[in-house]
């Protein structure tokens, strides 16, 4: 995974958790300490970052997953008192908080659909039967592509495959922003009535 995000998608350093001391590894990565984190695991990780806190720092609390399985009581940060010498700010996020920007977000992505600097690692798993397999996979973290494993299973019809198709020939359209949004409509239909076919 470390590889695909680096030599794939372009991240400057990757942290292999498992095999790799986070802290030492987030001290070398980051200097000069931590300006904004997206949080999806919370737990070890988290608490790592908090001691890394830049002035004014911004912490995005979307998931949490190292507790979602954990035996007692969920675990909160250790380290959250440092957020007050940084004066730094954590904050949940939910994404149908935003579904009003989604028109927003689909014209500012779409130039780069367009332009192939979207990339993603599709990991499909066909028919319902399969679900309980797949979820497994999804919290043993055996999948490179968590979210869409999952999302093959329990939100597609059989026609949600013409998106996975379509948008990696979004580059061969000039308008992309329209064929990006044509491709989420003939998805979703009316299960997004915020995005309103063009």
């Amino acid at each position: 995974k470390c590889a695909f995000v680096k030599d794939e998608l372009g991240a400057d350093a990757t942290i292999d958790y498992k095999n790799e001391d986070v802290g030492k590894m987030l001290r070398e990565h980051c200097p000069d300490g931590i300006d904004v984190y997206f949080d999806n695991v919370g737990g070890d990780i988290l608490d790592e970052v908090l001691k890394r806190l830049r002035l004014k720092a911004r912490i995005v609390l979307c998931g949490g997953i190292s507790q979602y399985n954990a035996e007692g009581a969920t675990r909160g940060p250790a380290n959250y008192l440092s957020m007050i010498s940084s004066r730094a700010r954590m904050e949940g996020f939910v994404i149908i908080d935003y579904m009003h920007r989604a028109e927003e977000a689909i014209a500012a992505m779409a130039p780069w659909a367009a332009a192939g600097k979207l990339k993603g690692k599709l990991d499909i798993v066909e028919g319902l039967d399969n679900f309980p397999t797949a979820l497994r996979r999804v919290y043993s973290l055996e999948s490179t592509a968590l979210t869409r494993l999952l999302a093959e299973i329990v939100l597609r019809p059989p026609d949600l495959r013409h998106f996975d198709a379509g948008l990696a020939k979004v580059a061969t359209y000039p308008r992309g922003d329209v064929e990006l949004r044509r491709m989420i409509d003939q998805s979703f239909g009316s299960r997004c009535p915020t995005w309103a076919s063009p």
